[in-house]
């Protein structure tokens, strides 16, 4: 089998939990260093998984020369400075998404990893929901034909409250993107995955939880937007309607509809209740979503949870990290990598683009 990948996991909270048990899923890594602010929280993290390597400092770690791959899972304003540096160091990177705060940072980490020539990896895990891989099957087969229309929607509940805790993700200098960076992203991606790519775009971005609390009786001014819609064309000519938001009263439900000529698809998931496969609705000829379409077994295996705390969110991720490992060890591109992490930040610069002038703003 060979020497093992040596990964250096590189931040905290929920999202540096899951690239951690992501990552027990790939017999060809091994997490040999942990980069954390806090020296306490590193050290209780790296004990509970058996990582020997503890450090505080990013640049300190990035030097060593036993590091094969760097995962990220940072505040926004971080992914590109800490790419940069992993990359000059010869490092492969795999990233959290939205792969950085504007679009000139984003060009500039695909530029260098090219210049490189290291293996580089945006985490859009949702690809990996077997209802997503499924209807995509189906649409390469022809089940919908020509496809008219398209319809996004991902709503939670996560900012609705005035009285949670105030965080990087409320400021526009570290996160860059609210709503839109948090789960909207995922949602461009898939449709890029599915679709093909965006031609122009009509977008609305507001704030409707205002201030979040920093302490007794202080609160601090939302910065970016908890909700976005906003209305697209497709290079392929198909009418986009997309809604994410932040403030609705779902803890957390994805839909993604397909029509075209010959039929309608439709995926339905409620992540936050251990959804791991999703439902898949609809089919040639058909003229609502009242039927199911089974998935096969192939799809639903690759999400069947192996440890304790295998949620959905930790096995979608972990599909990211084997096709990670795979590319490393061949030297071949894996998908989806910081060229569709640009595609996306793309469409992101435009929908801000967009809300500020209230016109439409061409991608192509």
């Amino acid at each position: 089998m060979g020497k093992k990948i040596r990964i250096a996991a590189v931040g905290g909270g929920s999202f540096g939990e899951i690239h951690l048990q992501g990552f027990r899923h790939c017999p060809e890594i091994e997490i040999i260093s942990i980069c954390r602010q806090n020296r306490d929280h590193a050290e209780q993290v790296a004990e509970k998984y058996g990582i020997p390597g503890i450090y505080t400092d990013f640049d300190e770690m990035i030097e060593t020369e036993d590091i094969d791959a760097v995962s990220l899972a940072v505040p926004h304003h971080l992914h590109h400075p800490m790419t940069l540096k992993a990359l000059h160091q010869g490092k492969h990177v795999i990233c959290e998404k939205p792969l950085a705060l504007d679009l000139g940072q984003a060009e500039e980490m695909v530029a260098k990893a090219e210049e490189k020539r290291l293996i580089h990896m945006t985490v859009f895990n949702w690809r990996f929901v077997p209802a997503m891989r499924r209807m995509k099957e189906l649409m390469e087969q022809g089940e919908v034909g020509s496809v008219y229309h398209v319809f996004f929607t991902w709503l939670t509940s996560g900012r609705r409250n005035r009285e949670s805790a105030f965080s990087w993700r409320f400021t526009k200098g570290q996160a860059g993107y609210g709503a839109l960076g948090d789960t909207g992203v995922h949602g461009i991606d898939l449709i890029h995955w599915m679709l093909g790519d965006f031609k122009r775009v009509l977008s609305q971005m507001d704030v409707y939880v205002l201030e979040h609390k920093t302490g007794e009786a202080k609160y601090r001014k939302t910065e970016v937007e908890d909700s976005c819609s906003f209305l697209g064309k497709l290079v392929g000519g198909a009418q986009v309607i997309f809604h994410v938001s932040s403030v609705a009263s779902w803890t957390a439900m994805i839909c993604l509809e397909v029509h075209g000529d010959q039929g309608a698809l439709g995926v339905r998931l409620f992540p936050r209740s251990n959804d791991y496969t999703g439902t898949l609705f609809g089919g040639k000829g058909e003229t609502d979503f009242r039927k199911e379409i089974p998935l096969p077994k192939r799809l639903i295996d690759i999400v069947t949870p192996v440890y304790e705390n295998d949620s959905p969110r930790v096995l979608f991720f972990a599909q990211v990290a084997k096709r990670f490992a795979k590319a490393v060890r061949s030297g071949e591109t894996a998908e989806p990598n910081f060229f569709d992490g640009l595609k996306a930040q793309r469409v992101l610069q435009a929908l801000k683009n967009s809300s500020e002038k209230n016109d439409w703003i061409n991608l192509r």
